[in-house]
């Protein structure tokens, strides 16, 4: 069985579910994402972790779309990144053999390309969705309260992690356990994986998964969906 954790924010999530609840073609953002996921493969249980303060609010605002959709728990998110996930893994069901993570702020992920990640973590136990970096990256430094670029970091080899990202569940629930131990402030499931030792398959994703940071990434999402719908 494929388990879905839909991460929306934790205890401490600055944009305390504006950027879920914005309008994208008329529907909020975290439906987009929701009906996206629910159409890949094996998909059984889906749990949302959302902040605290905000499951009220959006339970009211989203009612029974949220399990028209799919979601049969919602939880509330910890501190990190890793306890939000850490709090999602432990409401689902302990047969759910794989684990696919993925960010509610990036509706427009490709299927297919998803399901070629589960596929691949199926195999090897753990797969992400990522792009090869395109642009000169710059080591950068405040100085006098100004970025100053310090190094120019070669780019090859130099993958950006997007999600999905999917785990076999007992390989992730090792790497959460191993979490809290840690101080080298993993952003994302995999650094975790990694530190096991245990390979992440990485498959390359198209264009077009954009994460909404800013409002202008509404605005490229827009453009994406038009062109999505007008195929």
């Amino acid at each position: 069985m494929l388990g879905t954790i839909v991460a929306a924010g934790g205890a401490g999530a600055r944009f305390g579910g504006e950027k879920i609840l914005a309008p994208l073609g008329g529907v909020p953002v975290l439906l987009r994402t929701l009906d996206r996921l629910a159409r890949i493969r094996d998909v059984r249980e889906m749990v949302l972790v959302l902040p605290p303060a905000r499951i009220g609010e959006i339970g009211r605002t989203l009612g029974g779309e949220l399990s028209a959709r799919g979601v049969t728990r919602i939880v509330p998110g910890g501190e990190t990144r890793q306890a939000s996930v850490a709090n999602g893994l432990a409401a689902l069901p302990p047969e759910a053999d794989l684990v696919l993570v993925h960010d509610a702020v990036r509706p427009l992920f490709s299927l297919r390309a998803a399901e070629e990640v589960v596929d691949r973590a199926r195999e090897a136990g753990a797969a992400i969705l990522a792009v090869p970096a395109r642009d000169t990256l710059k080591r950068v430094a405040e100085e006098k309260g100004e970025p100053v670029a310090r190094e120019t970091v070669p780019r090859e080899g130099i993958w950006l992690a997007e999600t999905p990202q999917v785990f076999r569940g007992d390989l992730l629930r090792a790497a959460l356990r191993l979490a809290p131990r840690s101080d080298s402030g993993a952003t994302d499931e995999a650094a975790l994986v990694e530190r096991l030792g245990h390979p992440v398959r990485v498959v390359r994703g198209p264009p077009g998964n954009v994460k909404i940071t800013e409002p202008r990434d509404l605005e490229i999402l827009e453009a994406l969906l038009e062109r999505e719908v007008g195929r």
